[in-house]
């Protein structure tokens, strides 16, 4: 990893969002190891963590990054729901938009030629979309009919030999929603897909640790020699605040 890369990187870590150290790594790393032509895509990025991530891969190999996302948030970002942030609400209409947020952070990175800003609904965008995708990230809305919409409106956009990600999936249901499992579910059981488990293929794993320092964040994650925890617990500092004290 060079400096520019590890820049990009500490940069990505402390953008707003919920995507812990190892998983926007993994990102990277399947975004940099396509097998196809053909460009990137996500659904659902907040305020650009994500984004930065696949948009470096996308910057390393060539190639273009489309970004989805309406910018008025999730159900949990609403007020009055736990992840709801008031800095990222606009003060003349009292809605969220994390637009500004995106784009200030996509130009940070230096991303600006690689990195698309397709701003709407996303059923609308791909009932319209043409251009077949070498990657596809889904981490749109996590309630049923968004997850499951995003899974229909847009795998059959991706092409053959392409890599489907799926954000937030949790096998026990005490660790997290439902939505995003069930899609991951109906990927298997089309048998259209192969799992790739990041934490079972030794050289990828050795790659992603490599990446991020010798952290061994797969599932826990370290600053160095700081043990901080597994997803649960970044996302608490996060929210708290305090996420950027380690990246001093």
């Amino acid at each position: 990893m060079d400096n520019h890369e590890k820049l990009l990187f500490e940069l990505a870590e402390s953008v707003k969002g919920f995507m812990p150290v190892d998983e926007g790594l993994a990102l990277n790393l399947h975004g940099a190891s396509l097998d196809i032509d053909g460009p990137l895509l996500e659904v659902g990025r907040y305020c650009g963590k994500s984004a930065i991530y696949l948009g470096s891969a996308a910057k390393k190999t060539g190639r273009l990054l489309f970004s989805v996302d309406h910018h008025r948030g999730s159900e949990e970002n609403q007020p009055g729901w736990e992840w709801h942030d008031p800095e990222i609400v606009d003060s003349e209409t009292g809605l969220i938009d994390t637009l500004p947020e995106f784009r200030r952070n996509i130009n940070k990175a230096g991303l600006e030629n690689n990195v698309v800003a397709v701003v709407g609904d996303s059923p609308a965008i791909a009932k319209n979309w043409t251009t077949p995708l070498a990657l596809l990230f889904i981490d749109g809305g996590h309630g049923s009919e968004p997850a499951h919409a995003d899974y229909e409106n847009w795998v059959p956009k991706l092409l053959m030999g392409g890599k489907l990600l799926i954000h937030d999936v949790f096998e026990n249901p005490e660790d997290g929603g439902r939505p995003p499992f069930e899609i991951f579910q109906r990927a298997l059981a089309s048998q259209s897909f192969d799992e790739i488990d990041i934490g079972k293929d030794q050289e990828k794993r050795d790659e992603m640790l490599n990446k991020s320092n010798g952290r061994k964040t797969i599932p826990q994650i370290f600053f160095n020699e700081l043990h901080v925890g597994g997803y649960e617990e970044l996302r608490a500092l996060e929210k708290e605040k305090k996420l950027n004290n380690f990246l001093k």
